[in-house]
Formats: structure tokens, sequence, C-alpha cells
């Protein structure tokens, strides 16, 4: 991407932003319900006993996005999963999410992106 986007001036950057930004969000999609409800749950009320907050608290109810906090309803599980895998392992720098995710286990992270694609 960057050989191509790399090249492209503030001009035309802002505005492919912004074609992109009115486009309606796309319909959540699942392969397998069952983890939907683990991810809801996890999503929605965190694991209080290990001090891991709730998703929902600055990401929305629905995922949808709030103030500074992105959405994240309709993003591919795969693509969820990894950024946090990444924020998990301190490849992708996010120092406030790293002490949300840094104790969640693989099967977590995969049922919480798998809710948030469902979204």
């Amino acid at each position: 991407m960057w050989g191509i986007a790399g090249r492209l001036d503030e001009k035309i950057i802002t505005g492919i932003a912004a074609y992109y930004a009115a486009q309606p969000p796309a319909l959540g999609r699942t392969d397998d319900p069952i983890l939907v409800v683990k991810g809801k749950e996890l999503f929605d009320k965190g694991l209080p006993d290990r001090g891991i907050p709730a998703c929902a608290t600055c990401h929305g109810a629905k995922g949808e996005g709030v103030a500074d906090f992105p959405r994240l309803a309709g993003q591919h599980a795969k693509y969820i999963a990894k950024q946090l895998t990444y924020i998990q392992g301190l490849t992708r720098a996010a120092p406030v999410m790293h002490g949300i995710v840094k104790d969640l286990t693989p099967s977590e992270i995969q049922a919480v992106a798998i809710y948030v694609q469902s979204q």
C-alpha cells in the first residue's frame, strides 16, 4: 500500500478519508454463535476478577466507537485478533490497551474478535 499511498498529496488523502468516513458500516457476520455469546459477555462485562474492564466502556455498547475510541463493530475478526495480539506482545505500541489486553488468553481474544465482527 505504501508504494501507492506514499505518492498521494494531502488533498487526495483528505478526500479519500472523507469518502470512506461517509460510507455506512458493513453488516456484521458470524460463523460461530457460541463464540459470539462468549465474546459478548467479555465485551459487555470484562473480567472484573482479573482486572480486565469491559470493551464497551470505551468502544460503546455495540462497538460503535465513542469520541477518540475507534469503531470496532463489523471489523474482521482476524484483523481484531491480530491487533490485540500485537498490542499484547508490544509489537504495536498502545500503552493503555496493553494494560487492558495483556492478560487475555488466545481463546478470549478470539471470542471478542468474533463478537465484534458480528456487530
